[in-house]
């Protein structure tokens, strides 16, 4: 329905001008404004991961994320005919788009794999570039930590995923003792998350990227 007060722009904003309130859309054309609402969400970082998009694209290598549409139905599957191995889950740093999502995905397979009777043939692996299971409520990520015991889940917190090797089917992680490799059989990893590009380039940014505004008053 059609709304004379609202003109909706199908342009991808390219960048910001706040001194002349003002915004560049990717074709080129300014807009001016006497209040300006950011609500861009937040881009999906396979740069920060080398090989993750490679691996992901490849339907003969069991590297999947629920993180894009294909990743989601590549998961579906690999989870149902997965039968034996070392499968790894992974979190990236915060903040992520549901930061419950990497913990989720792990407890269904988890589940899925005790549904197919193989579970007795899975090792089960959470690495974590945070330092608990829930950095957002330290209630919940307490919680976590029976309930990942009493499932035979093995947390490594403080690994940092930076490379997927596909072939060799080795993932990589960056620790405070320096780097680690581990192999795998299955992994489920999440692509770490940014304030998209024009935003963290921008004068509007505070030092994580973010829009820099007043949290009481906005």
């Amino acid at each position: 329905m059609h709304n004379p007060g609202v003109n909706w722009v199908q342009q991808a904003v390219a960048s910001f001008q706040p001194q002349q309130n003002q915004i560049t859309l990717s074709n080129g054309d300014i807009y001016s404004y006497d209040y300006l609402i950011v609500n861009p969400g937040l881009e999906l970082r396979f740069d920060l991961i080398a090989g993750s998009k490679e691996a992901l694209d490849d339907k003969d290598v069991p590297v999947s994320t629920i993180y894009t549409v294909g990743g989601a139905y590549k998961t579906a599957a690999l989870r149902e005919s997965f039968k034996r191995g070392k499968a790894l889950y992974h979190s990236p740093q915060f903040p992520i788009k549901c930061g419950g999502a990497p913990l989720k995905i792990m407890f269904l397979s988890e589940e899925t794999f005790r549904k197919n009777g193989v579970r007795d043939n899975v090792q089960i692996h959470y690495y974590a570039a945070t330092g608990n299971f829930f950095p957002p409520c330290k209630k919940f990520a307490d919680a976590l930590v029976p309930i990942a015991g009493s499932k035979g889940i093995s947390p490594h917190f403080g690994h940092q995923l930076t490379k997927i090797d596909k072939d060799k089917r080795v993932a990589t992680f960056k620790t405070a003792d320096g780097e680690v490799s581990e192999s795998f059989d299955l992994l489920h990893f999440v692509p770490p998350q940014s304030a998209p590009a024009f935003v963290r380039n921008s004068e509007l940014a505070a030092a994580n990227g973010f829009v820099d505004v007043n949290m009481r008053s906005l």
